[in-house]
């Protein structure tokens, strides 16, 4: 039978990363997310892609703390309320406003 589309669900979607080893505990790490174009929700007949930018630097303090300073959608892309829906869905993804985020972590 025919396929029926999910309202906001996108059709693709994906994301790439890389990660880089500094010198003196740091690390350096870049994401590029991928949302793809979405069928209708309510009164709107569909939304185009979405493609976003997140970095993060990271500096172990030890073992087991780190600090993060995570800089979310580098290139400050236009998102609309549905992209930050559509990425909450997905593991890893951050549809964010443009902003710093800080973070301390360690475990026991």
């Amino acid at each position: 039978g025919a396929r029926e589309a999910v309202h906001g669900l996108a059709e693709r979607s994906g994301s790439v990363s890389a990660t880089m080893f500094l010198p003196a505990r740091w690390t350096a790490g870049i994401t590029a997310n991928y949302i793809g174009r979405r069928a209708g929700i309510d009164e709107v007949p569909g939304l185009r892609d979405s493609t976003f930018v997140n970095a993060r630097f990271t500096h172990w303090l030890g073992k087991d703390t780190r600090v993060s300073v995570d800089l979310l959608n580098v290139f400050d892309q236009k998102l609309r309320d549905i992209d930050y829906l559509s990425a909450a869905r997905l593991p890893g993804y951050g549809a964010e406003p443009r902003g710093l985020r800080v973070g301390l972590r360690t475990t026991f």
